[in-house]
């Protein structure tokens, strides 16, 4: 008698049983072939890559907010002993062909001519420097000012007020007719000038401010009568001050060393 096969299982080609209920977790197959494994959505994966590259942004703003508090960086640059002393003004006197120097009255008793402000959120110093030179015709005398002025911003970046100020003359008030830009030196640099006679050298290094103010004045060894008879009284009074750039620039990278070495 023929009886009818089980419905749990039936005869592989190899004559062995095969289970006809499939173990979706690949346990109870022993030494047979496992059902490969099931293809992961590509969601997945995006959704993967996108939680890890923000786990990666997330730690490396950590790191930098740790490291950066929003003060402008100094470069180095702090106050100590006047940056004016030495020879710092030397590219210009050698310039203007000086016969001799008259620093400002020392007001920080170091024995150089600068005085400091020390402040919560910024520190300043001055100095101010006098020459004078005789005029290659003999006509006269030519009078040299210069004044330094450094400001170090330890709190807010002074990048926007610079820029706003940059064709507004040291005084606050008189806009400068003629600005250049100067290349290589900090993060910005300008000439400033409202004539011939004063010239202004502004520069921007992270959080420093260096301003170099020129002036010149021709004092003429004649009387005023014999000026007036000149030329419908046409006498150069003052000095062109646009060949001393050079010697402005070396003056004021002098600066700059001068306050990293502090």
């Amino acid at each position: 008698m023929i009886s009818e096969p089980e419905l749990t299982g039936g005869a592989g080609e190899d004559g062995r049983p095969v289970d006809l209920v499939a173990d979706t977790d690949g346990a109870g197959f022993g030494d047979g072939p496992r059902p490969a494994a099931r293809p992961r959505p590509p969601w997945v994966w995006v959704l993967g890559a996108v939680l890890l590259t923000s786990a990666v942004w997330a730690g490396g703003t950590y790191a930098y907010d740790r490291g950066h508090d929003g003060r402008p960086d100094l470069h180095g640059y702090r106050l100590g002993q006047s940056p004016c002393g030495g020879d710092t003004f030397k590219p210009l006197t050698d310039a203007v062909g000086a016969e001799n120097d008259q620093p400002a009255p020392d007001l920080m008793g170091t024995g150089s001519p600068a005085t400091q402000h020390r402040g919560a959120a910024v520190d300043r110093i001055r100095c101010d420097f006098n020459t004078r030179a005789n005029q290659p015709e003999g006509g006269g005398t030519t009078a040299y000012a210069v004044m330094v002025s450094v400001d170090l911003h330890k709190k807010v970046d002074p990048r926007t007020e610079f820029d706003d100020d940059v064709r507004v003359l040291n005084d606050g008030l008189t806009t400068a007719g003629d600005v250049n830009s100067v290349p290589e030196l900090g993060d910005k640099a300008y000439f400033l000038s409202s004539g011939t006679d004063s010239m202004e050298l502004k520069v921007l290094d992270g959080g420093a401010v260096f301003t170099l103010d020129f002036s010149a004045y021709v004092q003429p060894n004649v009387s005023e009568d014999t000026l007036n008879g000149l030329d419908g009284g046409d006498y150069p009074l003052v000095a062109d001050l646009t060949q001393y750039r050079p010697a402005m620039i070396q003056v004021t990278r002098n600066l700059m060393s001068a306050l990293r070495k502090n």
